[in-house]
């Protein structure tokens, strides 16, 4: 929940307060069905490889979990530092990442889901923030991720790569 109070501080202007609800690994535990012992081997593999995929049947939980287990890492239920897309067939780099797109004055650069999510994080070093794609499966990873596809490896992060 986010409110705006009076901040006699501030001179009369409006200050945002944020109230977040705690989020913890117990809450975690009795939201969704895992036990103690998988719900620490997710961090763990989350906090080493930055990278996770849920598999299972459609319809079981799957993306319900992934956001539960991002808020428990993060201790409050934050939706801004928390960003869900869904791939398709037709999504491309351009979506995720920038690229050129039509326009009234011909083409401009626009950047995408994940570029923009990435600047917002950058902006607050302090916290974390988890990124969650449904329907990977769906998408053309190479045409989605492009040369981002080996640089998000958590080992390969803040390499040059030769395109």
């Amino acid at each position: 929940m986010r409110e705006f109070v009076q901040d006699e501080m501030n001179n009369g202007f409006d200050v945002e307060t944020i109230n977040l609800q705690i989020y913890t690994e117990e809450d975690f535990l009795d939201d969704v069905f895992v036990d103690q012992e998988i719900y620490q081997s997710l961090v763990s593999i989350l906090k080493a490889k930055k990278n996770l995929i849920l598999q299972g049947a459609p319809d079981v939980g799957k993306m319900y979990a992934a956001k539960r287990l991002a808020y428990s890492m993060m201790g409050v239920k934050d939706a801004e530092r928390l960003m869900m897309v869904q791939f398709h067939q037709s999504y491309s780099y351009e979506d995720l990442i920038m690229g050129f797109r039509p326009s009234s004055k011909g083409f401009e650069l626009k950047t995408g889901a994940f570029y923009n999510f990435c600047k917002q994080a950058e902006k607050d070093p302090e916290n974390e923030y988890f990124f969650i794609i449904d329907e990977i499966n769906r998408g053309n990873l190479s045409k989605i991720f492009g040369e981002l596809f080996m640089l998000i490896e958590n080992d390969k992060r803040g390499l040059s790569i030769q395109l």
